[in-house]
């Protein structure tokens, strides 16, 4: 089965494994596969695969051998790595264009909406003291935290803060949207994000 798995900064397998992670390779392991504890995991779903991420490096990978699926992920004995690399400034992009959905709803700093349009990174540090300053007023309101979380995580530095800001960003824009729309909300992030990511991909600006 295809799924999407994102790798650790350091490229390598987690828990104690240490196997380096290379396109082409298969990675394979003994015994029955277990959610959560034992085997080789990937989501059908890249926004499902980001909720895991601990780091920016994602793959599109082949799940095969005995696979056993729960609700937002599978596991099995084999993982195949077909293509993928870094793409931490694809999950930038992401997280401001989340971000951008659901901005609109709140009062918003103006320094935060030009940052989140423009992406300009000399407006970076600012937008972030702005975001957190709001964040830090509407504590008590937990669809407004996740939406300054969104602003405050878009220019998130590098590898596994690149993908908690997208998955945030993600988040933030689901949330906030009326509970009858949730689902259709989260595709719709969900197939943006495969899109920018193959893309990227086939403009070889996966590293």
């Amino acid at each position: 089965m295809l799924a999407w798995y994102f790798a650790p900064d350091n490229n390598k397998l987690a828990n104690g494994d240490g196997r380096p992670i290379v396109v082409g390779k298969i990675h394979r392991v003994q015994g029955k596969p277990i959610l959560c504890q034992q085997g080789l995991h990937g989501s059908t779903k890249i926004l499902d695969a980001l909720g895991y991420a601990k780091g920016s490096n994602v793959y599109r990978v082949e799940i095969e051998g005995e696979i056993i699926c729960g609700d937002d992920k599978c596991v099995g004995q084999h993982r195949k790595y077909l293509w993928g690399g870094d793409a931490k400034y694809v999950l930038r992009h992401f997280a401001r264009r989340a971000a951008l959905s659901v901005v609109k709803l709140w009062d918003c700093p103006a320094l935060v909406s030009n940052y989140l349009l423009s992406g300009d990174p000399t407006l970076a540090a600012c937008a972030a003291r702005d975001a957190a300053r709001d964040a830090d007023i509407a504590a008590r309101d937990a669809a407004r935290d996740a939406a300054c979380a969104a602003w405050a995580g878009a220019w998130a530095a590098v590898g596994a803060r690149a993908a908690w800001a997208a998955a945030w960003a993600a988040k933030a824009a689901r949330d906030a949207r009326d509970a009858r729309d949730a689902r259709d909300a989260r595709d719709e992030q969900n197939t943006m994000l495969e899109s920018m990511i193959e893309d990227a991909y086939s403009m070889a600006e996966l590293v």
